[in-house]
């Protein structure tokens, strides 16, 4: 596992500890999240790299914006998915959210 997906992995571990415990997904945590990817891109593969980085973030947050806007989850599902998109990508954030509302079907289902 490269580092970025350890991260964003680290990241979704500690805001559904967060999440559960108290209902919350700090700002910390989100927003701390996807400037250190920033950083991280930029420092390793460039500026392009961090335009990358900086899609995968605006992705994840239009992806959950519809579903926030009618009242669907809260502003920290929204955030924490900008920032694993900020980690992961425009292409792999769009399929993390495809398969997290599959797993969030069958967990409603049952």
């Amino acid at each position: 596992m490269h580092l970025p997906s350890a991260v964003a992995l680290l990241v979704s571990t500690v805001a559904c500890a967060s999440d559960l415990a108290s209902r919350r997904i700090p700002n910390l945590l989100t927003f701390g999240s996807a400037l250190a990817a920033f950083a991280y891109y930029l420092a390793t593969d460039g500026p392009w790299a961090a335009l990358w980085s900086l899609a995968g973030a605006g992705a994840g947050l239009a992806i959950l914006f519809a579903p926030f806007a009618l009242g669907g989850l809260g502003a920290g599902d929204v955030k924490l998915l900008g920032a694993l998109g900020a980690w992961l990508g425009p292409a792999n954030i769009v399929w993390l959210a495809l398969f997290t509302g599959v797993a969030g079907m069958v967990m409603a289902i049952g």
